[in-house]
C-alpha cells in the first residue's frame, strides 16, 4: 500500500532534520593567540589556543607536564610563531567553556606543530 502524501512529508522532514544534524559544522577562522597570557599560564594551557577570541581544546594533542618556566616558555612561543597567523578549526565538539577541534595554519596542523615543537603529545 503507498504511503499518503502526508507520511511522505514527514518522513522527508524527518530524513532533512537527521542529515543536518549529521553534518559536518562550518569551519571556524580566525587569529591565533596562546590561549593564557605566557606570564601566567601553566602547562595545563599548552593544549589549547585561542582562535578570533574563543577557546579551542586541539583534539589530536595532550599538553606535557612542564615546569612552570618551560610551560611559559611555550605559551610564549606560541605567541611567537604563530600569534596573530591565521587558523582554520574543524569543531568536533563543544565542551563546558571551549570549543574541540583540529586546526591547521597555512596547511599545517597546530597539533602536530605543538608535538614538534615539545609542547604536547599525541593522544
Amino acid at each position: 500500500m503507498p504511503f499518503p502524501l502526508r507520511s511522505k512529508a514527514v518522513a522527508m522532514v524527518g530524513l532533512l532534520a537527521l542529515l543536518t544534524a549529521c553534518a559536518e559544522p562550518e569551519p571556524f577562522t580566525g587569529a591565533i593567540a596562546p590561549y593564557a597570557d605566557p606570564s601566567i599560564g601553566d602547562a595545563e594551557d599548552l593544549d589549547s589556543i585561542l582562535v578570533g577570541g574563543q577557546r579551542i581544546r586541539l583534539t589530536n594533542i595532550d599538553n606535557r607536564q612542564l615546569p612552570i618556566d618551560q610551560a611559559r616558555a611555550g605559551l610564549a612561543r606560541i605567541e611567537r610563531e604563530l600569534g596573530g597567523r591565521t587558523a582554520i578549526c574543524q569543531i568536533s565538539s563543544r565542551a563546558s567553556n571551549r570549543w574541540e577541534g583540529r586546526c591547521s595554519t597555512g596547511g599545517q596542523d597546530i597539533g602536530a606543530w605543538m608535538v614538534a615543537a615539545g609542547l604536547a603529545v599525541f593522544e
